[in-house]
């Protein structure tokens, strides 16, 4: 890649091109640096700057033909409701729809998308269920590549009409799983994750949810090339390549079960076998690089 100094230094040794020229095409770089900044990593089940301990759990219900259950989140603790989650269902002889959905009331706030079902019924078209993505503890919230929308999204879903239809649960699993938001405006871009389980479809278990500040950019060239090896590792992890000033490791639950300043080097013989998540921080408190890691 075309680094910002080395075009200056190429643009200035180029004395046929004209003054215009160089300054349009140093335009261009300077543009496509910045299209290439760096994002910090924000993990779901990692504690933000805005923290919520949902105790004791809400657990919304799918009551067929009874009020709709109905949760409201203050995602960034400044007494407005931002994300309502609902559980409802709607039961007759041609059909019935249970739904656990989740929805955006603040417009700043967005939903990470899923997968999206479909079926084509005889009697009524087609049923469509759009799902939110259901994340794991550590997975990454701010990809690159990642759909949000601001509208209605299924955490559980179940359309049936005559005998055909559709039906939707990534959140049904042993562990835990989570909802990744997002809050955009005009001036800051924030990213939070809401933790639950659906034991099964028409059941979520609510548990807390986290908000995090405005993430910070940087430039390509700052990237740092490292690796982490063993990984599976047994009694101790390396990182070659950079020593953060601060690194810890978090089990599936987000508790920090080691930690250490200034090193490249992680103990890990104590600890019970298992999946793991590494976080990297730099001396600002900047999360670097999260990877995740297996005991063995």
């Amino acid at each position: 890649m075309l680094r910002f100094g080395d075009a200056l230094r190429h643009c200035e040794r180029s004395e046929a091109i004209s003054p215009i020229m160089k300054k349009l095409f140093l335009l261009f770089v300077m543009l496509n640096l910045f299209q290439h900044r760096v994002v910090a990593q924000v993990l779901a089940g990692q504690h933000l700057f805005y923290y919520r301990d949902i105790d004791p759990d809400t657990i919304l219900q799918s009551v067929c033909n009874a009020p709709s259950e109905e949760f409201y989140t203050d995602l960034d603790n400044n007494t407005t409701t931002d994300i309502l989650i609902e559980a409802s269902c709607d039961a007759s002889p041609s059909h019935t729809i249970t739904e656990i959905n989740i929805t955006p009331v603040n417009s700043d706030f967005y939903i990470l998308t899923g997968q999206k079902d479909s079926v084509l019924t005889p009697s009524v078209g087609w049923l469509k269920i759009s799902s939110a993505k259901a994340l794991y503890y550590g997975d990454t919230i701010n990809n690159v590549d990642a759909y949000w929308s601001n509208q209605q999204l299924a955490i559980c879903a179940s359309k049936n009409f005559f005998g055909t239809g559709v039906s939707a649960n990534y959140f049904s699993d042993s562990v835990d799983r989570y909802v990744g938001v997002k809050y955009q405006s005009s001036l800051d871009t924030i990213y939070g994750w809401i933790r639950l389980i659906c034991p099964y479809l028409g059941q979520c278990i609510i548990k807390d949810y986290s908000l995090g500040p405005p993430v910070s950019t940087g430039i390509e060239s700052e990237k740092r090339d490292f690796r982490l090896f063993p990984n599976p590792a047994t009694t101790q992890l390396t990182i070659t390549g950079y020593t953060p000033a601060y690194l810890k490791l978090c089990n599936t639950l987000g508790q920090t079960v080691a930690e250490a300043s200034n090193t490249n080097t992680l103990w890990l013989g104590t600890l019970p076998k298992g999946l793991y998540v590494l976080q990297l921080f730099d001396a600002k408190g900047g999360l670097v690089k999260a990877e995740k890691v297996v005991k063995e």
